[in-house]
Order: structure tokens, then sequence, then C-alpha cells
């Protein structure tokens, strides 16, 4: 095949459950299975960066957001423009992108290589599209929230041990008023009954 010059770049996404924090680093989960699809060249790519990643060939990005989704894998690794629509038509509110890698996707347009004409055409379309307009239609197509989430476990188990630290002296103040009605009360019919005598 002949391939055109680069019309877009996409950088490279994991794509998690959404119950996984956000990764700042890929270093972090290197230990777990990551899917790409069998053949990509960012398998090759990481491997020689991160010589200790734990890669899984998939089928292709259904197969890897399938696995991913079943807790066979722990994250799926593909460009964002692909895995964002793919998320949003069939995984919505069960995958996210988790986090953003340092390598990017170069998208280009291949074309047959016996057919030269039809790669110098889509050369030629290539550098007459405005990198704005690109950017629009890409941008319409794909919505990304990155986020990053902070485990507030501990800080709710604080709040919840503090709260019932409060309940516990609240009740305990409650009950010691109602102690002292009592033992008032008895003093003043004791006294009553004292004058009555």
């Amino acid at each position: 095949m002949n391939f055109t010059d680069t019309y877009m770049k996409s950088p490279m996404v994991l794509i998690t459950t959404i119950d996984k924090t956000f990764i700042d680093n890929i270093e972090n989960v290197l230990d777990k299975k990551l899917g790409i699809p069998q053949g990509y060249a960012i398998a090759e790519i990481l491997k020689k960066k991160y010589p200790d990643i734990n890669i899984v060939d998939v089928k292709d990005i259904n197969d890897g957001l399938k696995r991913v989704e079943s807790g066979e894998l722990f994250g799926y690794i593909d460009n964002l423009s692909i895995t964002v629509a793919n998320i949003r038509d069939r995984f919505h509110g069960i995958l996210k992108v988790s986090s953003r890698l340092e390598e990017s996707d170069e998208l280009t347009i291949g074309s047959r290589n016996d057919e030269p004409m039809l790669n110098e055409i889509f050369q030629k379309i290539i550098h007459s599209i405005d990198k704005s307009k690109v950017r629009e239609i890409l941008n319409r197509w794909i919505t990304v929230k990155e986020s990053v989430e902070t485990d507030y476990t501990f800080l709710w188990k604080i709040f919840a041990g503090i709260g019932m630290l409060f309940l516990i002296v609240g009740a305990y103040s409650y009950q010691l008023k109602l102690n002292n009605y009592k033992l008032k009360k008895f003093s003043r019919e004791d006294a009553l009954t004292k004058i009555g005598n």
C-alpha cells in the first residue's frame, strides 16, 4: 500500500472500567493485563520503552473493550478517536479514558500501490484540508472529559467516626440531663413529702 502524509495525530489512551481512578502514569499499571490489537505498531513501541509491560493481544477494538468490561483485562490501549467513538456507542457508562500516553497515532490514508494516481489525489486532498477544520470535525465527534478522581473513602471514614462520636456524646448528654431532671423531681417530691409529715 501507499500511504499519504499524516492528516491528524491522535493520542494513545488507556481505557478502563469506570470505577478505576485516573492513572497519571502508565508505569503504575505495567503489571496489569493491557490489551492491544494484534499487529499494532504501538505494542512494539511500548515493549521497547517498558520491557516489563504486560501486553495481551486482542482481535480488534470490540474484543479488547469487551474483555475490559468483563474484567479479563485491566485496560485497553488504542488511539483516542477510535476508542471514544466506540465507548460512546457501545460502552457508555461502563468504560472510560483513564490515562493519556505520551505516544500518538499518526493517521494517514492508504491506497493500493498499483494505483499511484489515487495516492496523489488523496495527498492533494490532505494538503488542501485546513488543520483547524480537522480539529473542529474531530471535536464534534469526540468529547472526552478527563477527570482526576480522588479516593475519598478514608475521608468519609473519618467523618463517619466523628459523626458517631458526636452521636454518642449527644446521647450520653441527653441521658445525663434526663437523669438530672428525674433526680431533681425526686428530690422535690421527697422534700414535699417530708414537709407534709
